[in-house]
């Protein structure tokens, strides 16, 4: 279950009136190993918790993308960068999906 997927999951748990607030660590770069290093930073305390490895699994994620740094596919998929649009068009996704 990829992220837009998950929070159109997590808002059908809640129902419409509640807020599904998401925190969307972003790096405004277009530099790849900048934009990388941002989020394997953003990511790092998480990677050993088992609760978010186990709803990274339910998305499609394995012990490979949560295990050292963590895989470039993990940390590109929770830390967006890139330019003004692309982070936004990220954003949108995520409002899209009920955030």
């Amino acid at each position: 279950m990829q992220l837009p997927v998950y929070m159109t999951f997590a808002r059908s748990i809640l129902g419409p009136d509640k807020a599904l607030t998401v925190v969307l660590p972003c790096c405004l770069t277009n530099d790849r190993e900048v934009g990388l290093s941002a989020g394997r930073a953003a990511l790092s305390i998480y990677l050993p918790l088992p609760a978010y490895q186990r709803q990274w699994a339910k998305q499609g994620f394995d012990e490979s993308d949560w295990s050292g740094k963590g895989s470039d596919r993990l940390v590109e998929a929770y830390v967006p960068w890139g330019d003004v649009e692309s982070i936004a068009a990220h954003m949108r996704e995520y409002l899209a999906a009920g955030a």
